[in-house]
């Protein structure tokens, strides 16, 4: 039996760390491959989408953000080869979205499978994506697309981090630094609306200014605006390393942000913006 292809008998494959390279999100070409995933009918009474459609869309969404994180789609020959199924498709009520936004009729996509290498154990996966909302209910096709796009791509993160578990995840240390930096940035937020508050009582009431006792009511949006500030220009200055890592990349891909410079580009015009709406604040005044 020939060795070229490592799932047909694990007793046969040589074990060659050169030829098998250890997986990371980015930089690495590994071979991939997947077997299409089969619609497993549930319940439900009516279809907005054939499987043809549902799989084509999952199966797209998948080849691309495996191409994403610098995979090589391939047949044959393979480091890792994806297999599963998509359990469930359920289209949900639209109406009840629409009548009970966020409790009842959201639309649900369910998909299992597993991870295989060489060698090694599979990794088993499971993801799920409901969505509620949506205009005057959302229209539960639409809905249904997004959702099997969003569990594809967390499907191939997945597959980028099984490779090498501990590598380019975001450390203890390095979380807990990130998060006093959002909560030094909201505290920021809150002082400097604070300020603003006591600037606006002691300023002079002029045509067609708010008066001093409605004044409070601006305290709050500058907070809000100076917060989302200083989050989106922490975003814009964090470092590659970060934005590359297995914690980041499923954030950066259900965005649409494909390159770091995207999303660095996009959380500066976020960073300005803000601050034009607390000068606004300023001279409403």
């Amino acid at each position: 039996m020939s060795q070229s292809n490592p799932y047909q008998s694990p007793v046969e494959v040589v074990e060659t760390p050169a030829e098998q390279p250890q997986l990371t999100p980015s930089g690495v070409n590994a071979k991939v491959g997947f077997k299409p995933f089969p619609v497993v009918h549930s319940d439900f009474k009516k279809r907005a989408l054939t499987d043809e459609e549902i799989q084509k869309v999952f199966h797209e969404t998948l080849i691309d953000s495996l191409k994403e994180l610098d995979f090589k789609v391939v047949s044959g020959s393979v480091d890792f080869l994806i297999t599963g199924e998509i359990v469930k498709v359920d289209f949900g009520n639209r109406f009840l979205r629409y009548l009970v936004p966020g409790l009842a009729g959201a639309t649900n996509v369910v998909v299992r499978g597993e991870v295989q290498r060489p060698n090694k154990p599979a990794h088993s996966f499971l993801f799920s994506k409901r969505c509620y909302f949506g205009a005057f209910g959302g229209d539960s096709k639409e809905m249904i697309k997004q959702s099997l796009k969003s569990v594809a791509t967390q499907i191939a993160c997945e597959a980028a981090g099984v490779g090498s578990p501990n590598t380019n995840k975001l450390s203890m240390p390095t979380k807990i630094a990130i998060m006093l930096a959002i909560s030094a940035v909201l505290l920021i937020a809150v002082i400097a609306a604070a300020i603003f508050y006591q600037l606006a009582q002691t300023m002079p009431t002029h045509y067609g200014g708010m008066r001093p006792d409605e004044r409070w009511k601006l305290a709050p949006i500058v907070a809000a605006m100076i917060a989302i500030s200083g989050l989106s220009l922490g975003t814009a200055l964090t470092p590659s390393s970060i934005l590359n890592s297995r914690d980041a990349i499923w954030f950066r891909m259900s965005f649409g942000f494909k390159s770091i410079w995207a999303i660095r580009l996009v959380m500066l015009l976020f960073t300005i913006l803000p601050l034009g709406v607390v000068f606004m604040c300023y001279r409403a005044i």
